[in-house]
Formats: C-alpha cells, structure tokens, sequence
C-alpha cells in the first residue's frame, strides 16, 4: 500500500536561532527546516504535537520549541509526554490529540526508550493508520527518527564498528520497512556503524542524516533532501562480505571485510527514489574519465 502521509528524517541539532533562520530564510527556503516542516503540515494554523517521552529533560526542550515555533507564527503547539505504555493504550486525552493533529514530532532522546513506550500500542496503531490513509506528516529529530523504520539502530556494545555482532539493533515502529536509518551523521562518524548494518541486513537501504537537515520520503518511496547538511545513502544491493573465519567458522570478533557498498552523497534539493534504488540530482553531475 502507497503511504498518503510524510515521513520527516532529521538529522538532530536543527537550527532554533529566529535570527539564523531569518537570514538563512532570505538566501533560500528550503536550508530551513521547521518553516518547512509547517508548511508540509498546512501552515502556521497548524495542529503539531511534540512526543517528548524519549528525552531526559522534557520540560527544557518543551519550553525552547514553544519558543521558536511561536516565534515561528505556530499557535496550535502541543506535547504528548507519554510516560508508559498504559498512557499510550489507555489515555483517551492522549488518543484524542493524536487524532486531531496535522503532525507530529519526535523529540530526540533514547530511541529505545521512545520504542518500549509506544510500540505495539493503540497509539502506535493510530500513527499508522493514520499515516498510511491521511494527509499526515509523521517526523523526528535524532533517536525520533531512527526509531521509525521497522529496524532501529539502538547503539553498539563494544563501540568496535566492521565487526560482527556489535551492533544492538531492535524492532522500531514500521512506518517504512526498507531503511535503516542514522543520524548525527557525519558529525559523529557513523558511516561504519551504518554500513555494518546494512551488511547485516543487505536487503535495506542506509539513511545516514546530517544535523539540521532533514529527508522528506513522500508515498514511502520518494527522497528529498531539505536543509544545511547532506544525506549519506548506502545501498547494500550488490554487497559482497565474508560474515565467517577462514575455516568456515563463525565468530564474534572478527572483522568485517565489506566490498562493494554504492554510497550516494546527496545535498539540498537532491532526490532519491528507494524502491529503485536510483539517486537524481538537480546539479549538474560529471563522469570522471579514466586516463
């Protein structure tokens, strides 16, 4: 089934200085993510509802969006700080925002907290439901949006990337099941924490997002990059790697040699389409020639 809604893919540290956005504003709306993110959800008229339950100090960053999305022109703000999953079964208040809301955002945080609270609940159920029927705009920012495709990245257990077995990997929300995503992206250098997921499940496709930028997958398939940074995709399609020891073995502490990986830089403005796994661009692209 073609989703109707978004999915918003942030990279986290969005930019919340009115001044910056101001400025940034007059060279080229699409650098800016919040404005757009409004727009996508029908203007400044708008119901969005943050999800804050993954965060540690949701009173902090409650009070710094209120902030800018007033600054913003937003009036219609609200936040859902789903404690447990009771609140996420049971609180009629809470189902009722929910369905009434043009957006909602995922704050960052831990994603596994995010995921225990609200997976496989009648709030998680209306997400989707709603997502997949309405013109509704589901996103998040860090851990908010790695929690969303069926597969979550939840950290590693040693910290030793391209070696088997140290990834800690869980179910997310499923709102698209053909991606693995990851943020913070090049800033935290997690190029090899990605792409040793995709060569544990080379079936899907790495979205790695840089901060204060965003990718917006329209109809579950179609990319676009919005914002100051750049996304990372990392298709695994033609992946070759040896996943065992030289005697046929397998182990948990060897290396992984991976050859092969179709890693596509995209910048504002740049399209992908997932389900073909093709990249365009609205650049002007050169093919470099061999000698």
């Amino acid at each position: 089934m073609i989703p109707k809604g978004k999915l918003v893919l942030i990279g986290g540290s969005i930019e919340m200085d009115i001044e910056k956005i101001d400025k940034r504003d007059g060279d080229t709306t699409e650098r800016v993510i919040l404005p757009q993110i409004i727009e996508m959800a029908g203007g400044p008229e708008s119901r969005i509802e943050l999800i804050t339950c993954a965060t540690s100090i949701p009173d902090k960053v409650w009070a710094d969006y209120c902030n800018i999305f007033k600054k913003l022109g937003v009036n219609n703000l609200g936040n859902m700080f789903i404690q447990n999953r009771g609140a996420a079964n049971d609180g009629e208040e809470i189902l009722l925002k929910l369905e009434k809301a043009d957006m909602i955002l995922f704050i960052g945080g831990d994603q596994k907290q995010l995921i225990e609270h609200l997976r496989g609940t009648k709030f998680h159920e209306l997400m989707l439901q709603r997502y997949l029927h309405e013109d509704f705009i589901i996103a998040g920012t860090s851990a908010g949006a790695m929690a969303l495709s069926d597969l979550s990245l939840l950290g590693e257990k040693r910290g030793t990337i391209y070696e088997k077995k140290d990834l800690i990997m869980d179910k997310g929300f499923g709102f698209i099941n053909q991606v693995i995503i990851d943020t913070h992206f090049m800033q935290r250098a997690r190029l090899e924490r990605l792409a040793e997921a995709i060569a544990l499940y080379p079936e899907k496709l790495g979205i790695g997002v840089g901060e204060d930028t965003a990718l917006v997958i329209s109809e579950g398939n179609n990319c676009e990059v919005i914002g100051s940074g750049k996304g990372i995709l990392i298709d695994g399609s033609h992946l070759k790697h040896q996943m065992s020891g030289g005697n046929g073995e397998d182990t948990d502490d060897e290396s992984i040699p991976l050859f092969n990986l179709n890693v596509h830089i995209l910048f504002l403005g740049d399209k992908y389409f997932i389900q073909d796994r093709k990249p365009e661009s609205h650049h002007e692209l050169r093919q470099n020639q061999p000698a």
